[in-house]
């Protein structure tokens, strides 16, 4: 069981690693959004956090990118980094399902086609277009009390900057 330091009552708790410079992150904001909509009426929390502390992954930053993202989820700074340590997050962005007992579920990548965004504002695949959204299936296999199929993927994306 693991108890990060964000704390939640629901059901489910999501917690996404996000950073707002990366190209790859950048590719996923909208399907992060998406996410967070979904499991609107459902008892899933979302919550997005950053540890990197450049000046761009920082909180004045962050709330800027979120506003203009139109975040509905909480988004965090984790100044510390110890909530990044603890949960071994390497890239931005990286995933991880907790269930109710907040026993890790899932961890890594959003789906199995990695996306860049490009500075056109264009989207590639460069490894094909996703057709497996794995933590879409860890969320919705756990709500119904069964096992993660995919309990663990390596997430593409930059690395985490700890200090």
């Amino acid at each position: 069981m693991f108890r990060p330091g964000l704390t939640s009552a629901a059901l489910l708790l999501l917690a996404a690693v996000l950073g707002t410079a990366t190209t790859i992150a950048a590719g996923t904001y909208n399907s992060t959004i998406s996410i967070g909509d979904a499991m609107g009426d459902k008892d899933v929390e979302v919550i997005g956090f950053s540890v990197n502390r450049r000046d761009d992954d920082r909180l004045p930053a962050m709330q800027a990118h979120a506003s203009k993202n139109g975040y509905k989820f909480k988004y965090v700074f984790d100044e510390s980094q110890e909530i990044g340590r603890k949960l071994g997050a390497t890239r931005t962005p990286e995933y991880f399902v907790f269930d109710k007992a907040r026993k890790l579920v899932y961890t890594g990548q959003l789906n199995d086609g990695p996306v860049r965004l490009g500075k056109d504002g264009k989207k590639s695949y460069p490894d094909g277009e996703p057709k497996q959204n794995y933590v879409v299936a860890a969320v919705s296999a756990t709500l119904a009390g069964k096992p993660v199929a995919t309990p663990e993927t390596r997430p593409h994306g930059c690395t985490v900057e700890y200090e």
